[in-house]
């Protein structure tokens, strides 16, 4: 069925709306460590992600590999392939080099590439729930598993990792996750230390905000030297071979909306 005028329209507008974000976003130096990874929000095109310094592995399958002169263009030629939900943009001299996948991350084998981006929509990573909460994404898969099989499967979306709460708002997010979910325990990346209860990052619990600020509700049992569980708004530590929906957690989002040609030119 052909194209009317005002679908074609629609079109170009979608087009010139994530030309208009990734200029944005290569004209603000695109990344900084506190905004690793980017958000991109479009009603017309689907929420995608964009995570710096990655790459598909060679090897990978791929619907098509491309040379062209921009990212730009690099990123609509997924959107335009029947199939395609992640790209991998090499920039090499002045061309990039163009893999077209038809598998988001948790799919794919993604590294750490110097000169590289990668593009994945939101809707590549499947699960219970893989939303926004709180400038962070979260993802709780299908299934249930072990603490270590959950700590790897969020290590496969980029700068993804087993989720860790630290904050007041963090803590809240875990208990929106939960509320969203109705599923009433998930694993976090907490473990006991030396010294109690550590996160996966290596900050002890006690040294963080939520300790000061929640010793009424982070009801931890400090004796043991297993894992810990977040269940019912509380941190409380679990056998080894229990198996439990881990919740994957992003680092802290840089945010854009598409915007349409015309509004950005005022």
């Amino acid at each position: 069925m052909p194209l009317l005028v005002a679908d074609t329209e629609i079109m170009r507008e979608n087009h010139a709306s994530v030309l208009v974000v990734l200029v944005m976003w290569v004209m603000a130096g695109a990344w900084n460590n506190a905004t690793p990874l980017r958000y991109v929000t479009s009603v017309g095109l689907g929420n995608f992600l964009m995570a710096q310094e990655k790459a598909l592995a060679r090897g990978e399958k791929t619907l098509a590999n491309l040379t062209l002169s921009s990212y730009c263009q690099c990123r609509m030629a997924c959107w335009s392939h029947l199939g395609c939900r992640a790209v991998s943009m090499v920039w090499r001299d002045k061309e990039v080099e163009c893999r077209l996948s038809q598998f988001g991350p948790l799919e794919s084998q993604v590294l750490s590439k110097s000169s590289a981006t990668y593009i994945f929509w939101q809707d590549s990573v499947r699960g219970i729930m893989y939303e926004e909460v709180r400038r962070r994404m979260y993802l709780v898969p299908n299934e249930e598993m072990s603490f270590q099989e959950g700590k790897a499967l969020c290590m496969k979306i980029p700068d993804h990792h087993l989720a860790i709460a630290k904050s007041q708002e963090e803590f809240k997010a875990l208990l929106d996750v939960q509320a969203r979910t109705g599923i009433s325990a998930f694993w976090v990346d907490l473990h006991t230390g030396l010294n109690g209860p550590l996160w996966g990052d290596g900050t002890q619990l006690r040294d963080t905000p939520l300790w000061v600020n929640y010793t009424t509700i982070v009801a931890v049992n400090l004796k043991g030297d297993l894992i810990y569980r977040f269940r019912m708004g509380t941190f409380d530590n679990t056998p080894l071979e229990e198996t439990l929906h881990p919740i994957c957690q992003s680092k802290y989002l840089g945010r854009d909306s598409s915007t349409s040609k015309r509004s950005f030119l005022g």
